[in-house]
């Protein structure tokens, strides 16, 4: 099973893969987001990343997130 929780990146943002049958994580990126970056809609820095919007998508070994925040 796979999900993703928040929206904000410098609130933290987190993709999980748990066994749907015990509930054990077997994947996370939970850092993708903590990235200090320089934001292209103004002279600022700030934090940025992924953000993910919508559905997750599985591909073969790929896991497809959409962001729609994403810069």
């Amino acid at each position: 099973m796979y999900f993703a929780a928040g929206i904000w990146p410098q609130h933290g943002v987190f993709i999980y893969a748990l066994d749907a049958k015990s509930g054990e994580v077997v994947w996370v990126n939970d850092t993708t987001s903590s990235a200090y970056v320089n934001l292209p809609h103004s002279d600022a820095s700030g934090y940025g990343g992924l953000a993910p919007r919508g559905y997750l998508a599985l591909d073969e070994d790929r896991l497809v997130v959409a962001g729609g925040r994403t810069p």
